[in-house]
Formats: C-alpha cells, sequence, structure tokens
C-alpha cells in the first residue's frame, strides 16, 4: 500500500458523504413528517439501504476500484469482473456502505460537532457571557467544557486518517479478487504457460531441424569449396533452400500468432506425404544414408499429419546430430488403428568419433551434445494424440518408436 494521501483520502470521504447525503433527501420524500422528527432510525436505515443499491448500478465498481487506486493508495490487485457474480455483487454494496457511511460520519463530525465544539469553545473564553449553549456555572465544569470541546474539535479534524486507512485496509478485501478470481487467473496463466511451451517446442522442433541441417551442410561445403567447387556450390543452394523454408515457417507461426493467418486452412490431399518426402531427401543430400519404408493413410487428418512431419524431422536431426556412422533406419506405417514410426541409428562410440574427427573437423558437429530438449518436446506432441514415444539404446544402436493412434475427421 502506498503512503497516506490526505488530499485524496478527505476528497473520497467527502465524496462519500456528498453520495450519502444525496440518499438521505431521497428517503426524506418518502418518509412521512412524523417519523422524521420521532425516529432518526427510519432515516438512518433507509439511506443506508438506498445507498447500498447504489452498489448493484453498473459501473459503481468500476468507479471505486479507480478511486481506492488514486485517492485512497491501494496497490493490492482490485478486479472489475467481465460478468459479476452474486459474490461480487455483495462485495460491491458492502463496500459502497463502508464509503457512504464513513463519508457520513466525517460530514456530521465537519457541519455539527465542529461548530458545536467552536460555539462551546468561544464561549467558555468569554466567561459565559451571552452563551447560545448551557454551561456549568463554577469555573472548574466551564474548563472541562472546554477542554472537551477542543478535543472534539481535534478529534473531528484528524478523522480522516483513521476512516481513509479502514477504507484502504477493507478496499483490497471488497473489491479484489474472489476464490473462483483466482482460480480463473491461475486457470488463465497456466494456459498461458502451456501456449509458450507449445511455441517453444514448435520452434525447436520446426526451426531447430532446419538449423541442424544448414549447419551440416556448412561444414560439408566448408571442407570441400578448395577441391569441389561444385559441390560447395550445391551445398550453398541446400542452406539457401533450407533457410527460406524455415524462414517461412516461422512468417507463419508469427502469422498465426498475430492471429491474421488464413483461415480454413485443410491441406491437401497428399501434402504430408510430399513434406515427409522433403525431410527424408534434405536428410540424404546432408549425407545420411537412410534406408526408408514409408506408408502414410492418405486420410490422416490435417493436423496430425503436420505433427507428425515435426515428430519425423526432430527424430531424424537428432539421428545427425547425435548419431554415429553407418545406415539409419525409418519405417512408418499403420498398424491397425495406430500409426508406428520407428528411427533406428548407430550410436556414436566416444573412441571411434574422437579419432574420426582427428581425420575430418566436420566429424565433430555430429558428435553427441548434452542439454538437449527434443525428446521431451517429442512425447509432449505425441501425447497430444493419446501416442507415446520409447527411446533408448538397444544393441549398439539408438532406437526411437512413436505409436500414435490414428484420429478420424469428422465428416
Amino acid at each position: 500500500m502506498r503512503g497516506s494521501r490526505p488530499g485524496g483520502r478527505v476528497a473520497w470521504l467527502m465524496a462519500g458523504a456528498a453520495i450519502c447525503t444525496a440518499a438521505a433527501l431521497l428517503v426524506a420524500l418518502f418518509v412521512p413528517p412524523e417519523l422524521r422528527v420521532r425516529g432518526f432510525a427510519p432515516m438512518v436505515l433507509g439511506s443506508a439501504l438506498l445507498g447500498g443499491l447504489v452498489g448493484l448500478v453498473p459501473g459503481v465498481r468500476e468507479i471505486e476500484v479507480a478511486a481506492a487506486r488514486t485517492m485512497l493508495g491501494v496497490e493490492e490487485d482490485l478486479v472489475v469482473p467481465a460478468r459479476p457474480s452474486p459474490a461480487h455483487r455483495l462485495r460491491s454494496i458492502a463496500f459502497v456502505q463502508v464509503h457512504l457511511l464513513s463519508g457520513a460520519v466525517l460530514a456530521a463530525g465537519l457541519t455539527m460537532a465542529l461548530p458545536a465544539s467552536t460555539v462551546v469553545i468561544v464561549d467558555v473564553l468569554r466567561g459565559g457571557a451571552g452563551s447560545f449553549l448551557p454551561l456549568p456555572a463554577d469555573p472548574l465544569g466551564r474548563a472541562a467544557a472546554g477542554i472537551g470541546a477542543v478535543l472534539l474539535a481535534v478529534l473531528v479534524l484528524v478523522i480522516w486518517w483513521p476512516l481513509g486507512a479502514l477504507a484502504a485496509r477493507l478496499a483490497p478485501v471488497l473489491l479484489g479478487p474472489t476464490a473462483q478470481d483466482r482460480l480463473a487467473l491461475a486457470l488463465a496463466r497456466s494456459a498461458q504457460e502451456a501456449a509458450r511451451t507449445r511455441i517453444a517446442r514448435d520452434l525447436h522442433d520446426g526451426i531447430g531441424h532446419a538449423l541442424t541441417v544448414v549447419s551440416l551442410q556448412a561444414a560439408a561445403g566448408r571442407h570441400v569449396i578448395t577441391r569441389d567447387p561444385a559441390s560447395a556450390e550445391e551445398a550453398l543452394a541446400r542452406i539457401e533452400d533450407t533457410a527460406r523454408r524455415a524462414l517461412e515457417e516461422l512468417d507463419g507461426m508469427l502469422a498465426a500468432l498475430r492471429e491474421d493467418a488464413p483461415s480454413g486452412g485443410a491441406e491437401p490431399s497428399g501434402q504430408h506425404r510430399r513434406r515427409l518426402e522433403a525431410v527424408l531427401a534434405e536428410h540424404r543430400r546432408a549425407g545420411m544414408d537412410l534406408h526408408a519404408q514409408v506408408d502414410v493413410p492418405p486420410d490422416l487428418p490435417a493436423v496430425q499429419g503436420e505433427h507428425l512431419v515435426r515428430i519425423l524431422a526432430e527424430l531424424l536431426a537428432n539421428a545427425h546430430r547425435h548419431g554415429g556412422p553407418g545406415p539409419v533406419e525409418l519405417r512408418l506405417g499403420p498398424v491397425g488403428s495406430v500409426l508406428h514410426l520407428e528411427v533406428s541409428n548407430p550410436l556414436a562410440d566416444a573412441a571411434d568419433a574422437a579419432d574420426a574427427a582427428d581425420a575430418d573437423p566436420a566429424v565433430e558437429d555430429r558428435m553427441p551434445r548434452r542439454g538437449g530438449h527434443g525428446l521431451p518436446g517429442l512425447s509432449e506432441r505425441c501425447a497430444l494424440f493419446g501416442g507415446e514415444l520409447e527411446a533408448g539404446a538397444e544393441a549398439g544402436r539408438w532406437r526411437a518408436r512413436v505409436r500414435l493412434p490414428i484420429l478420424q475427421e469428422e465428416p
């Protein structure tokens, strides 16, 4: 909470006094004259009831929240729900009551108690001559009355501080988030975290795969540029093509985040197969000895086909980055209603890799690296469709198996 703001808190209290006075005048129009004279309670109760109903007026909570922040100096979370619940309405009514009653207390002190105490002080100083109020006749009694009047005047002049402090303490309780608001906020933050995780996974799988291919092509081109310029030129052309497609994918992802990507985008028939073949050709051009058996169901849903391409690209990129020399085996096809994908590559032996690196520094780029996040991202991507990923070393090879239930699009 910010420091005390005398001017702001006094203005907040006076605004409450003005609204309470208006409510009292409206009540006076409907209370019979004899009740106004005989009973003060009906007037007070009627004013409080009418003033509390102000809390149900649309926009009042927004005004109270803004006033609490700017006048009372409240820094805690205050909420203005788009769809107020009964709890929000009850709390709004309660805070409006606090506002009006505290303002009425200050107004009563300034308009009644302070003038009365001033009169008593003046009469005591004048010795009781021509007194407007009955004062004790003895000097000691008049002195006590004068001291009491001074204390009352001081209390009226400083009462804004405890009233404003109390309102500032109650504002976060009555205008702050309810338990349902906190739950909704937690769910919203959880959704934001999930969206960030998905974006990070897509960037890793898409852009990371492209950068892997680019780095391999660059390493190969660097080592043949003097003795085989044609091969180096071909490697540069592949780098250009891969980088262009990576930029197109990045632009598409950013457009989707901006919600300006074209809608209605079911991929054309056979698009998954063509994209898969492009990924396979890309790795073969980068030097991978790839043996592939691919059978993609023709009716695979577009969204599942998109994820399948990314899963396959990440598995082959991992084989390129971390695998040893030798053939890479790939099998992809349906078994009943489940799509099976398996990628197997030789493990990189540390001693062999070191010898190979001495002979050809380009091999260093394929040495195993630590700290990757590919497998956790692949597991999350598989789990989106109820699938699973298994990966590990088996008989000198690294095997990754993916099982994805084939989804059926609604007609």
